[in-house]
């Protein structure tokens, strides 16, 4: 009788050989089915990527475009001097669209009926000839009723009033001088700081492994309606009456189905790995999906038994694991203040390890770390360097 080994290969030649039956299709179910999860993730990455990185302002003295009617005017408040007036009429030239007021609070009445898009309150000159001023504007009105259709943001609009302001000032004592300050280009690009990668990664925290998740489904529907639909036929019956052992026909299929998808299981970490995971090992992102793959292979192996149709039976497991993997998320949403045997039984199920596995390496990558085999203890690089720190700062004191 043929050893295990040889009854398995066997059997994973005539898997391969029926697949060449529908080769557009397993190949579309083993490779693009998992990587187009993998795209719409790295797709909602894009997203908060864009908004963290691509705000570009171009700060101007030109107050045309702010200064339009759903807007209203500028208010200004001057002591009517000439040289208030001056300056008044080089923020007109601007497109400021000036209104003048001859006190605060007269300005403050009528803005409060009315609209203004912002104020400028100008003070005594000094004998240099220079002005000392003050900035007004609504920032609550600002962002929240009229300003987020014009896409302008506070900081952007008082920053080129503020520009065209100096350049008024500048324009009436020197005209030459006011002409060279205004041409000088001033841009203003986003601080990615800290806080906005760790707001940006919390969302992956929650809900990132639940769309990972999805790139197993292809599998599990694949590999059930196929084994199910060889138990009704019975042909699993007649191979084991023919000698066929029960570990071969097991690692016959086992070893079929880690072929097949194994080359997305790779692909998907590259794929990860060059965009969202950017520090983090990827020998260890690729020890996460071989293991989930692994593990989602046993589980079709566990729920074989219990169906009896091939189609539906498979496709109500697979809306079974997409049910149970959002109510996973759910759970991981909370994980982190779990218990430490709470998160160890709840990583015993599959979906529920991968969604914990991927919440910890995206906690490491908002932490700007990532995770790699020195970090896989629990502690970021920047926590052992404190330590570091703390410990020669300890010997220092000792001796």
């Amino acid at each position: 009788m043929p050893s295990t080994t040889r009854q398995a290969g066997l059997l994973v030649r005539k898997n391969f050989r029926l697949f060449r039956n529908n080769v557009a299709g397993e190949a579309g179910l083993a490779f693009g089915g998992p990587l187009i999860a993998v795209a719409l993730t790295i797709y909602l990455y894009t997203i908060f990527k864009t908004a963290e990185d691509n705000k570009i302002t171009h700060i101007k003295p030109d107050l045309g475009r702010f200064a339009s009617a759903d807007l209203g005017p500028l208010a200004v408040v001057t002591d009517g001097s000439p040289q208030a007036s001056n300056i008044v009429a080089k923020l007109a030239a601007l497109g400021a669209t000036p209104l003048n007021f001859t006190s605060e609070a007269a300005m403050e009445t009528y803005c409060r009926a009315e609209h203004c898009w912002a104020g400028v309150v100008f003070d005594a000159p000094r004998s240099t000839g220079t002005w000392d001023y003050t900035l007004r504007c609504d920032e609550r009105n600002w962002q929240i009723t009229r300003w987020r259709p014009t896409n302008y943001d506070p900081p952007e609009v008082m920053a080129s009033l503020q520009i065209a302001v100096d350049h008024a000032i500048m324009s009436s004592i020197n005209t030459s001088v006011g002409a060279a300050a205004s041409a000088a280009p001033i841009t203003v690009t986003q601080l990615n700081n800290g806080v906005i990668r760790q707001l940006e990664y919390s969302f992956f925290e929650s809900y990132m492994g639940a769309l990972l998740i999805c790139s197993f489904l292809p599998l599990v529907y694949s590999m059930l309606s196929r084994t199910v639909a060889e138990k009704e036929a019975r042909l699993k019956e007649g191979m084991l009456m023919m000698g066929l052992t029960p570990s071969a026909y097991t690692l016959s299929w086992f070893v079929t189905y880690l072929v097949l998808y194994l080359p997305a299981s790779l692909v998907a970490p590259v794929a990860l790995r060059a965009t969202i995971y950017s520090n983090t090992s990827i020998p260890i992102l690729i020890i996460l999906y071989i293991g989930t793959l692994i593990n989602m292979i046993a589980l079709c192996f566990m729920v074989e038994p219990f169906l009896s149709s091939p189609r539906s039976g498979a496709m109500a497991v697979a809306a079974m694991l997409l049910v149970f993997s959002a109510s996973a998320a759910v759970f991981n949403t909370k994980a982190w203040d779990a218990s430490s045997a709470a998160k160890t039984a709840a990583s015993l199920v599959s979906p529920v390890a991968f969604m914990y596995a991927n919440r910890v390496v995206a906690h490491f990558e908002g932490n700007y770390n990532g995770l790699s085999f020195s970090t896989i203890s629990g502690r970021s690089a920047r926590e052992r360097r404190n330590e570091d720190v703390g410990v020669r700062e300890g010997r220092a004191e000792v001796i």
